[in-house]
């Protein structure tokens, strides 16, 4: 509705558009999707995240997270501090890390069924040290391909809560 500036997308208020109309015009083109969520499927009855309790301490399992990810076929591309680049260095909480991982092959398959998978990825799992108790937490996929309505993106988002499963199992066994 707003446009963006700095790009060619412009305001369609701008061009006399209403809101309803541009919500017309969004919801016809939605209609030319012709895969869809099938029918009694409730996404919202999924947790939005995964959460794992650790015996470990933060450094094993942090260790463990990245040999899961890597036993998996994952690349880990950095493990960073959650605070990173909020706080001076050495000013950030280290009791709170993501360990940020890829599979470039699943990578380009799910962007190749659809771009917007883009906005949680690349994988990655917290662990929060808090308490003297370690917890791994993770984004779960099938909740999130929910808000796509996209078969090809469901199935690709149950393998990736496997996945997940596996790697947050595995970390914490």
């Amino acid at each position: 509705m707003q446009g963006r500036e700095g790009t060619p997308m412009q305001s369609f208020l701008k061009y006399g558009m209403s809101e309803q109309d541009i919500d017309d015009v969004v919801s016809y083109v939605c209609s030319f999707e012709k895969q869809t969520r099938p029918a009694g499927y409730d996404f919202k009855s999924e947790p939005l995240t995964l959460v794992y309790d650790s015996p470990y301490e933060l450094d094993k399992t942090i260790a463990n997270v990245k040999r899961a990810a890597i036993g998996k076929n994952f690349r880990i591309i950095r493990v960073q501090t959650l605070e990173d680049g909020l706080f001076e260095k050495g000013q950030d909480n280290s009791k709170q890390v993501i360990v940020y991982f890829c599979n470039f092959q699943l990578l380009n398959q799910a962007l190749a069924v659809d771009p917007r998978v883009g906005l949680f990825l690349p994988c990655r799992v917290t662990i929060v040290e808090q308490g003297g108790q370690v917890k791994l937490y993770a984004i779960n996929p099938k909740h999130l391909s929910g808000l796509f309505n996209n078969i090809e993106l469901n199935k690709l988002c149950r393998e990736m809560f496997n996945t997940y499963t596996d790697i947050l199992e595995e970390s914490t066994l």
